[in-house]
């Protein structure tokens, strides 16, 4: 008895098309071909192109002003039988300012993972002699981050402090004089962090690369080509434009204290004049 198998040649194609974009997720699984048979022609493609793109700007301007005038009255005591004390008070400005502020801006904008990208686990597998088979694997990567911050301090502080003027003058018995202080105290703190992470520009391209796939049990004189493309374009510009002012103006004068024409003259006292100031910038401008 005569037996005739007759074989039906095969063609078998598989492609995988992979257009990866800001934030899309779940793309491709593995691809499969399996029990052909001989004379086959099998092939599986893949694609994938991904085309990442962040822009940041930051334009910060803080501008801090202050004015402070601070002044005692004159104190006079004259033309008494018995005068008592001239005292003039006390002349002082106070000024705090504190400035924080924080600029992020984060690059990691794609959702993908390497299971998800297509012709990892692509096989070829039991497709008898003579068959053809080809596992092809292309990876685009384009990958843009633009960050600019610019960032401008400006502090101005203009104080001014004075007391008054004691006189004890034209009396029998006369008092004291006495000018009391002026002062002034200005503190001023501003921090600004800026930090831009564009990590994800490589991370991406990390998880797009292709694994290769695997061909096996083709038979003999099969051709069996296993192919993989990958091409990574990546441009990261950071521009970091900082200007810090800081304008700090201060007077202090304490008051003339005068005993004079008195019969009897008290004591004459001039209070202290004093300026304080202090002043703390702290920027931070960090591209990773």
């Amino acid at each position: 008895m005569e037996k005739n198998l007759t074989w039906q040649r095969g063609s078998s194609v598989l492609a995988t098309i992979i257009m990866a974009l800001f934030g899309f997720t779940g793309l491709a699984s593995a691809d499969n071909i399996g029990d052909t048979g001989p004379d086959s022609s099998n092939i599986i493609s893949t694609s994938s192109h991904s085309d990442f793109s962040a822009h940041n700007s930051n334009w910060l301007d803080l501008t801090n002003s202050n004015w402070q005038s601070a002044v005692s009255g004159n104190a006079t005591v004259k033309h008494n039988t018995n005068g008592g004390d001239a005292m003039s008070g006390d002349a002082a400005n106070h000024n705090s300012s504190d400035f924080s502020v924080d600029v992020s801006n984060q690059g990691g904008a794609s959702n993908m993972s390497a299971d998800n990208i297509g012709g990892a686990d692509a096989s070829i597998s039991d497709t008898g002699p003579g068959s053809s088979n080809k596992i092809t694997t292309t990876v685009s990567n384009h990958t843009s981050v633009n960050n600019t911050n610019s960032i401008g301090l400006n502090n101005s502080n203009s104080q001014s402090a004075s007391t008054g003027t004691a006189t004890v003058s034209g009396n029998t018995n006369g008092g004291s004089a006495t000018s009391d202080d002026a002062g002034n105290t200005n503190s001023t703190s501003a921090t600004v962090m800026a930090s831009n992470n564009s990590g994800a520009a490589s991370g991406l391209m990390d998880m797009m690369a292709p694994a290769g796939g695997s061909i096996s049990d083709t038979g003999p004189d099969s051709s069996n080509v296993i192919s993989s493309h990958v091409s990574n374009d990546t441009h990261v510009t950071n521009t970091n434009d900082v200007s810090i002012s800081n304008t700090n103006n201060q007077s202090a004068q304490s008051g003339n204290a005068t005993v004079s024409g008195n019969t009897n003259g008290g004591s004459a006292t001039s209070g202290d004049a004093g300026n304080w100031n202090s002043t703390t910038f702290d920027v931070t401008a960090k591209n990773n």
